[in-house]
């Protein structure tokens, strides 16, 4: 990832390292994460989010209200719920491990979304946890957890509440006036990143969400189609080789993202 992150540098494109941004917090690493999964926290990325837009803001005049990313402006449910997949190739071993807490992260302020999935050719509106969250996911998780039938309380997994999960395009619509009104930002994204978006979606006006392993449509042109303000891009430090380093920069400036 050091040659990503020099190249990119070079180019002079804004780079946010999660790492050092949880070393100036002072944050423990590892705890961001689930201990038998590989993905981060509901928490955590909230916390994710809330640096996000503190560099749109810095660098591209995006404007936020703070209080989306303070974690006691949420209403949480906390429950010990969560298998990850390496708890699953544990428990397929005939392994006992304890179920991890999950937490429910649904916002006390008025929300409205518009969420459509064009591949599937669906429309949902709603508040936060109505659009954003899934909540028939989340109940038959819980009550599969609940009886103690741990392995299939996996399957649907506690993590994959969210309403798109890695479709390969989601576009969320935020019907509540915000301080960007107008601006649209377009996010590459894998299963790291569902969360995160989610939260930070409240404070902007529209977000278009890309899936590259599962998007079949041409990216270039898809930018040239919507024309975002912003194109974001989340990445995980073992996803690059020297090959890839080259075509992540390549792509940027092809595609003219800021």
């Amino acid at each position: 990832e050091k040659i990503v992150i020099e190249a990119l540098n070079k180019k002079g494109i804004n780079l946010l390292d999660i790492r050092e941004e949880a070393k100036k917090d002072k944050k423990d690493w590892l705890s961001l994460f689930y201990k038998y999964d590989h993905h981060m926290k509901t928490d955590s990325q909230l916390w994710v989010a809330g640096k996000i837009a503190k560099l749109l803001s810095e660098k591209e005049g995006y404007k936020f209200n703070k209080d989306l990313f303070s974690i006691s402006e949420y209403n949480l449910e906390k429950k010990k719920i969560m298998f990850g997949s390496q708890a699953r190739g544990i428990l397929k071993n005939g392994v006992m491990v304890s179920p991890e807490e999950y937490t429910k992260i649904i916002p006390k302020s008025d929300t409205f979304f518009e969420i459509e999935l064009p591949v599937k050719g669906l429309v949902r509106k709603g508040n936060y946890e109505n659009s954003l969250f899934n909540n028939f996911v989340y109940k038959r998780v819980v009550e599969l957890g609940s009886s103690q039938n741990y392995y299939y309380a996996n399957n649907p997994d506690a993590y994959s509440c969210t309403t798109w999960g890695i479709d390969p395009l989601g576009i969320i619509r935020n019907k509540i006036p915000n301080l960007n009104k107008g601006k649209k930002v377009l996010v590459f994204q894998d299963s790291f990143g569902n969360y995160t978006s989610t939260y930070l979606a409240q404070g902007l006006d529209e977000m278009h969400l890309i899936y590259n392993p599962a998007f079949t449509g041409s990216v270039k042109a898809y930018i040239k189609e919507v024309k975002p303000d912003v194109v974001l891009m989340f990445n995980t430090s073992n996803q690059f080789n020297k090959k890839q380093a080259k075509e992540v920069v390549y792509d940027f400036n092809c595609f003219d993202i800021k």
